[in-house]
């Protein structure tokens, strides 16, 4: 399901679409919603749009306003903000980073379909320690979605040296619940260890759903003591703005109406 105006659906076909879209005139200011949920979406008002571009493959839209500053769109959703977006880039590396160790290498997948380049990897051998999927949500219409598709999952997975692991967005919990288990089944089915953790991110004003994967590290279960020495070896004891040593259990302790959607989502036979 695509909308008129070139917006996309934000979920999986399986659980059904929802959009979102500027609802304001292109000239000025403008107000931005997207919707979460039938009933239930987040705005984001007086934006100055300082950039709109059609590309082969999505609309692209630079906007800016008081509280978040620059605001990057695609295809009628906020992807990032100057303001917020440390708080899923931190808990989407630090936590696996720390945890795995020692990470040399590290792939970041973006731009729309990059099933192509993973692909390309697998076929030659290449693998990182690190796999961040730094995409658009878990759309089954949109460029990124055969990146979470079972096979695409496999592929990253082919992607990962020994000990390595991967993170990915599972979307906004409370309104999405039946895309956050279809995704969290489809990863699980992929990897041994799969540790989800939520954030709340103001610009999407949504619980986001984050699920952190790997065969060898069981990253939830990681000693406070050892995240903590990794970051001061690394000088990020301080540096970071939403990750510390402390936060690291509790990233993956859920509330009970939380945890039963996890618990909700299939594991492997």
């Amino acid at each position: 399901m695509r909308e008129p105006d070139g917006g996309k659906t934000a979920i999986l076909a399986e659980a059904g679409g929802i959009s979102g879209r500027a609802d304001a005139s292109r000239r000025g200011c403008q107000t931005w919603t997207e919707w979460l949920a039938p009933g239930a979406g987040a705005t984001l008002a007086d934006i100055s749009v300082l950039a709109a571009v059609r590309t082969a493959h999505q609309q692209v839209e630079i906007g800016e306003n008081a509280a978040f500053g620059r605001i990057f769109r695609l295809d009628g959703r906020v992807m990032s903000t100057e303001r917020d977006a440390f708080i899923q880039h931190e808990l989407m590396t630090v936590p696996m980073a720390c945890v795995h160790g020692s990470p040399r290498t590290a792939l970041v997948v973006g731009g729309g379909d990059g099933l192509g380049l993973m692909e390309a990897f697998a076929r030659a051998g290449r693998q990182f320690d690190l796999i961040v999927y730094d995409l658009t949500e878990a759309d089954d219409g949109s460029p990124a979605a055969a990146l979470f598709s079972p096979h695409g999952l496999q592929t990253a997975r082919r992607c990962l040296a020994a000990g390595g692991a991967m993170s990915l967005h599972l979307g906004p919990l409370w309104h999405r619940p039946d895309t956050a288990r279809l995704l969290l089944s489809r990863v699980r089915q992929v990897f041994a260890h799969v540790a989800p953790l939520t954030t709340f991110v103001p610009a999407y004003g949504a619980l986001l759903g984050i699920a952190l994967a790997s065969d060898a590290l069981d990253i939830a279960a990681c000693p406070v003591e050892r995240i903590a020495a990794r970051l001061r070896q690394w000088k990020l004891d301080t540096a970071l703005r939403a990750y510390h040593a402390a936060l690291h259990p509790t990233l993956f302790t859920h509330p009970r109406h939380l945890q039963a959607i996890f618990d909700s989502a299939c594991r492997p036979a």
